[in-house]
């Protein structure tokens, strides 16, 4: 379930709040204070998650081992795919600024990001929406919904998002200005015009 915290931070200020994640749309709160990337970038290393949405930062528990599994061999296939063709970057669970003022920060399950497109200090989260975004949907979804976060990434300009389902096994793609198309197990999946030439069988990533 979502908690309340107010506390005094590393800073001496009273009232920053933390969403503690619970199911999506179940924590709502007062925020006293909003939160920037700066406050992300000065908080402790741990193993907990962040997602800064408009301000209000959401910390969510590691993921589990089959999210954790269906990540790594996605990774493995779209990062060998764009190693072999010199495509650009695969990043897993890196940060992006998507908006400022509010801040929106969010760190997919993986991204790709264009050759061109590449930071230049890949030390510090950009200020970029990457190319592609993927997204593995876990049974016990904590913090901001699927839903939200695709609304998110493709109104800051992301040019196509997976949002991966294992329960359901199907792949769910998403463009801007386009409706969504939802792939079973036999159909493929493939990188359109952000990964040419890229193809895969849906089913291949719940096996």
């Amino acid at each position: 379930m979502g908690g309340r915290h107010h506390c005094y931070d590393d800073y001496g200020r009273h009232g920053v709040a933390i969403i503690e994640a619970g199911p999506p749309g179940n924590a709502t709160m007062a925020i006293t204070k909003l939160w920037t990337v700066e406050d992300i970038e000065r908080l402790p290393d741990d193993d907990d998650r962040y997602a800064l949405i408009r301000g209000t930062l959401y910390r969510m528990p590691p993921t589990k081992p089959r999210h954790g599994r269906i990540t790594n061999l996605i990774g493995r296939l779209v990062g060998d795919f764009v190693a072999a063709h010199d495509l650009g970057a695969v990043y897993d669970q890196s940060g992006f600024i998507l908006q400022r003022d509010p801040d929106v920060l969010l760190a997919p399950d993986l991204a790709f990001v264009q050759r061109d497109r590449v930071p230049a200090d890949e030390d510090i989260y950009p200020a970029l929406a990457p190319d592609l975004v993927i997204e593995v949907i876990s049974r016990s979804q904590t913090g901001p919904s699927i839903a939200e976060k695709i609304a998110l990434y493709l109104a800051a300009g992301v040019r196509l998002v997976w949002a991966i389902d294992p329960e359901r096994r199907t792949v769910r793609v998403c463009r801007p200005g386009a409706a969504d198309r939802v792939l079973t197990d036999a159909e493929t999946l493939t990188g359109e015009d952000v990964l040419p030439g890229f193809r895969i069988e849906a089913g291949r990533l719940f096996a």
